[in-house]
């Protein structure tokens, strides 16, 4: 499914005109960001109930920015191995190509789905946490 949210995001970068190399990277960067915010939105759901905030602040003290940049830095390592690596973009955008129409089409819907759904699953993991 990521390679189809990768796919969507992609395209769509470049009907602005920019490179190959430049929408996948930032297609790739998107991917990410969805992915953190629904381990994020899972985060704020267990917070409620068991006070992480406190442990993690017990923890590393010295900086709020640690543990949110190694998380990121951690998830775009990922992401950049599963989708960038070795121009692995190229294949996946040439494989979803290739891809009949009802194939590419069970596979958009998929990847819309998820990115509504990400959003309004961090939406309900705010209000839920901060009420």
């Amino acid at each position: 499914m990521f390679k189809y949210v990768f796919y969507k995001l992609f395209r769509f970068k470049m009907i602005f005109g920019e490179s190959i190399f430049e929408s996948a990277f930032v297609a790739v960067l998107w991917v990410a960001m969805f992915a953190a915010m629904n381990i994020f939105s899972v985060f704020l759901f267990f917070d409620k109930h068991y006070n992480l905030r406190n442990i993690i602040n017990n923890m590393f003290k010295e900086s709020d920015l640690i543990i949110p940049g190694i998380y990121m830095i951690i998830l775009m390592t990922i992401f950049y191995f599963i989708l960038f690596h070795k121009k692995k973009y190229l294949k996946i955008i040439n494989e979803i190509e290739n891809k009949t129409k009802e194939e590419n089409r069970k596979g958009n819907i998929s990847a819309i789905l998820y990115q509504v759904f990400s959003f309004i699953f961090f939406i309900i993991a705010l209000i839920y946490n901060f009420n």
